[in-house]
């Protein structure tokens, strides 16, 4: 298992990522129900498709510690998604929590561009050679 480390690795901050979103999704439909949002129809709204994206994350991190391929391009699309996000953090007064999002960014997809020797090998076995 070459590499097993670093996916692993990887693997934990996509989990991480995860975990943040749902942790985000669930606050927001609590303040939603308490009626402490924005509006409550923007909050269910917002807090339910962080929910969906925090579980297809957790989902991917397996995917990643496994060696699996499939999990390659969501998380890459995760990352590219993360990344002008991080930056208008950063630019504002929380650059304490964009400067961590544009790392986390970088770094996981880095490895997940080519540096993971699993993230970019096939499934499909190959032929026998006679």
């Amino acid at each position: 298992m070459r590499g097993g480390w670093l996916r692993g690795l990887v693997a934990g901050l996509v989990a991480l990522e995860a975990l943040a979103l749902l942790i985000a999704g669930a606050a927001l439909l609590v303040a939603a129900i308490a009626g402490r949002g924005r509006g409550v129809g923007f909050d269910v709204g917002l807090g339910l498709v962080a929910l969906a994206i925090g579980a297809g994350l957790a989902y991917c991190a397996r995917g990643v510690v496994s060696g699996r391929r499939w999990a390659r391009a969501p998380v890459l699309t995760w990352q590219f998604l993360q990344l002008p996000v991080g930056g208008q953090v950063t630019a504002s007064q929380r650059w304490y929590i964009g400067v961590p999002l544009l790392v986390v960014s970088v770094f996981v997809g880095v490895m997940m561009l080519g540096a993971l020797p699993d993230s970019t090998r096939s499934d499909a076995r190959r032929p026998a050679e006679d």
